[in-house]
């Protein structure tokens, strides 16, 4: 007999793409599925829409409740779930059909199986599909060098995410029973960062986990969302993030080089997301990347294009250092933003202006081969246009596992 999966969606003003999310579950080659959707005092359609599914599938189950935000929606559905296991889905994105029939087949014994995320970008094309950064395979959690791994990339397998194992909850099938525990303990006033305590403080509960490299799970890109918007108590609630997983450690493991691992992780994510989420200007933020062949364009004069923040930190470092000359900066959606005089203007100006290379200022491979084809389209030569995966300085400063003596493991 199937083993049961409780399906938890919170759901908050996604009429959109309510439809496209629900159905994807609904659609599950896995049928054992009660699924539960948590309508947190939507103002649009959106509670009637699932009402509307709930009387198609007896499989689902709506809670109308006054909105208290993402966490205590999701505490809503884990108090009720009766599954053995426990999957998330965001409403505004949806899973494959074989999502829960591959994790439920897969996971075995583990306390928690952990698959791949496509990212979909803004026009609705992939970005990129990330993976844990740790290879396929059944990992002990209860063993130091491997739970540190968890949190920091290991050095010896080059990954996407940031950490070992990605922050992501959606991604991944849990125990139910381990789900309740956790978030008895987890903070509800935490938002930006709520899925980071929660993987946080599960990890810390396994035995074992599995890691796969399949995506099932379709992130789609959503300028409303909660993560895409300033967070003026950032400080604030970072804080009490690092609190409530200092404590845990504590509790739940013996080991004091996870703890100078943790805050390597937590050092990170704080200063690469401090200037977004406290809105401070773009132009006296500390650049976050590095062109890898610096030495390739000594003397030389360069086109930078893209204006993110990758182009941000080309543009600094490039005009600090007086490595070359920047002779323009490009974008097709150029902004307003202003660097030492120079502010980003539309491609079509490349066509007046003498350039030995145009650079290529974005962290994904498929971004950067769009921005390369749109040039060779302007009848721009490939060989003057650059492209290397760009060097995350903060990630160098934090996040390197080696940089510790392994000796006093």
């Amino acid at each position: 007999m199937q083993k049961k999966v409780s399906v938890i969606v919170p759901v908050y003003n996604s009429e959109k793409y309510l439809y496209d999310c629900l159905d994807s579950i609904c659609n599950q080659k896995y049928s054992n599925l009660e699924i539960i959707l948590v309508d947190d005092g939507s103002t649009d359609s959106s509670g009637t829409i699932c009402d509307d599914y709930a009387k198609m599938d007896s499989r689902i189950y709506v809670i109308h409740k006054k909105n208290g935000g993402a966490h205590n929606a999701l505490v809503a559905g884990i108090e009720i779930a009766e599954g053995e296991f426990i999957g998330f889905v965001d409403s505004d994105d949806w899973i494959d059909s074989d999502m829960y029939r591959c994790l439920v087949d897969t996971i075995g014994d583990s306390d928690l199986i952990s698959s791949g995320i496509r990212w979909y970008g803004k026009d609705g094309t992939i970005v990129q599909t990330r993976y844990d950064a740790l290879p396929p395979g059944i990992y002990d959690a209860q063993d130091n060098n491997t739970c540190r791994k968890f949190f920091i990339r290991d050095g010896a397998y080059e990954g996407v995410g940031v950490g070992g194992i990605t922050n992501n909850r959606v991604c991944k099938l849990f125990r139910t029973s381990l789900v309740k525990s956790v978030y008895r303990q987890a903070d509800q006033k935490i938002v930006n960062g709520e899925d980071f305590l929660f993987c946080f403080l599960y990890l810390l509960r396994c035995k074992t986990i599995k890691v796969i490299h399949s995506a099932f799970y379709n992130y789609r890109y959503n300028e409303s969302s909660v993560t895409h918007n300033p967070n003026p108590r950032f400080l604030e609630e970072r804080a009490r993030l690092y609190d409530t997983m200092l404590s845990a450690i504590k509790d739940y493991s013996k080991d004091d080089m996870l703890y100078t691992f943790f805050q390597q992780r937590f050092l990170y994510e704080l200063y690469s997301m401090l200037d977004y989420n406290l809105g401070i200007n773009p132009s006296i933020s500390f650049p976050m990347y590095r062109f890898p062949n610096e030495k390739l364009l000594s003397g030389k004069r360069i086109i930078v294009f893209g204006s993110g923040r990758c182009g941000i930190s080309y543009i600094k470092l490039f005009l600090w250092n007086r490595l070359c000359s920047v002779v323009e900066w490009i974008d097709n959606n150029p902004s307003t933003i202003q660097i030492m005089n120079i502010s980003p203007r539309l491609p079509n100006t490349i066509l007046q202006t003498e350039y030995d290379y145009i650079v290529c200022a974005i962290n994904n491979q498929n971004a950067a081969q769009n921005m390369i084809e749109q040039l060779m389209e302007m009848g721009v030569n490939r060989d003057v246009i650059l492209w290397e995966k760009p060097i995350n300085i903060f990630a160098d400063v934090f996040l390197q596992s080696h940089s510790f003596d392994e000796r006093v493991c």
